[in-house]
């Protein structure tokens, strides 16, 4: 498991091979394998390809990131190899490095403070260096770009799809003030759930952050804002998913960061049906968590992401135009 002295090296050589040791010792994690979990859903950043129903674990981690990993692993004298872990559910990958046999998840995760504490309010993870920059967006119907080119243009009468328990839901709901900036659901805001309709108080009793909400209303499938000139928010559809449903005209947007809004126009019905607007200005910046005592792994890691990305001045918009950018600065890496 992750966890020990930064700097240690192994303590002999792998049999039939002799190892040499960089002149500066860099090893992150010597003699061990870290388990990454990755998201397998959120193309082109982080994805799976195989068969997820597989028991021999035949999905491979495909993406941005996984480029990114595979970079880590080339860095001469990192001491870095991972066996990546397929993980299919959204909600709260951030904490599985805290439950044991995972020691780094990662898959569009943004940095958010609030996702390092768990359920007690008790630190258990840390975010590593910010590796990727994400801008939220509207995802629209081809003919309705102008009429949606900001989020102040959402209004009464506007049906808006989102996911649970992630920024983009967190802005959305910011930006059309049906939340405050903690995320405290203003008063009078009906929220339909699996169990019934909740009326918000303007209490913290109705909380929804990136982080998670409220336990009376985890179960959110619809969101009827206080004001008539508020958007309604919905999270299930009638359709197999948002998209056909944006484009059926069940809902009128899809609220999601930009990468994976464009990824989606361009794809749907082989595009020219979907378009993104409303970019929002707030960036984010998504990492990857640990357990939060493994701090030498963490401060090792930190350094080899900040030199994979020239300190956040290379990212996704570099890596789509020469996905084999990480690699390449790897492979020039000195120790």
């Amino acid at each position: 498991m992750a966890g020990c002295s930064l700097g240690e090296a192994p303590a002999a050589d792998p049999p039939g091979e002799t190892l040499i040791l960089p002149a500066v010792n860099t090893w992150c994690a010597p003699g061990q394998v870290l388990n990454f979990a990755f998201l397998t859903d959120f193309a082109p950043v982080s994805y799976g390809v195989g068969d997820a129903g597989d028991p021999e674990g035949s999905v491979v981690h495909g993406g941005y990131e996984s480029d990114l990993v595979d970079a880590l692993e080339a860095m001469d004298g990192s001491g870095l190899r991972f066996r990546r872990i397929p993980v299919s559910e959204w909600t709260d990958i951030w904490l599985l490095p805290a439950t044991g046999g995972v020691d780094i998840a990662g898959g569009g995760i943004s940095i958010v403070e609030s996702r390092t504490r768990d359920d007690q309010g008790t630190t258990v993870v840390a975010f590593t260096s910010g590796h990727i920059q994400y801008r939220q967006s509207l995802l629209v119907r081809e003919g309705e770009v102008q009429r949606y080119a900001s989020f102040d243009h959402l209004s009464g009468g506007d049906r808006v799809g989102a996911s649970r328990n992630t920024t983009n839901e967190q802005r959305l709901l910011e930006l059309t003030g049906i939340t405050g900036p903690n995320g405290v659901l203003a008063a009078g805001t009906r929220v339909h759930t699996a169990d019934g309709v909740v009326i918000a108080d303007g209490t913290s009793d109705y909380v929804i952050t990136a982080a998670g909400a409220s336990g009376n209303i985890k179960t959110r499938i619809r969101i009827e804002p206080p004001s008539p000139t508020q958007p309604e928010v919905y999270y299930e559809f009638s359709e197999p998913t948002a998209l056909d449903a944006l484009a059926a005209g069940g809902i009128d947007a899809v609220v999601s960061e930009a990468i994976s809004n464009t990824e989606a126009a361009a794809a749907y019905r082989g595009g020219g049906v979907l378009a993104v607007s409303a970019l929002d200005e707030t960036v984010e910046l998504g990492g990857w968590t640990l357990r939060a005592g493994d701090a030498a792994l963490l401060a090792c890691l930190n350094a080899k992401i900040d030199y994979l990305t020239d300190n956040q001045r290379i990212g996704f918009p570099e890596w789509h135009q020469d996905n084999q950018v990480f690699i390449q600065r790897a492979l020039a890496w000195t120790p």
